[in-house]
């Protein structure tokens, strides 16, 4: 495993273990890849995140949000 998936992975097993009913909006990882996923994560400040489909008739077509919860 590179620096980075052992990152992202401690990141996201980080944000279940916050949220265990809502889970990993894995669409992150589809829509931004592994760096952007990271930064996003990073960035969270303890807040769930939540994946907005704005366009549906493509595939990634969506915004991550941070929610306060």
């Amino acid at each position: 495993m590179t620096k980075n998936e052992n990152e992202i992975d401690e990141l996201i097993h980080d944000y279940i273990k916050q949220f265990p009913k809502t889970g990993f909006p894995i669409e992150l990882l589809y829509a931004y890849g592994q760096e952007e996923t990271v930064k996003i994560l990073k960035g969270r400040e303890g807040r769930r995140i939540d994946f907005i489909i704005e366009n549906k008739e493509v595939i990634d077509g969506g915004k991550y949000i941070y929610i306060d919860d």
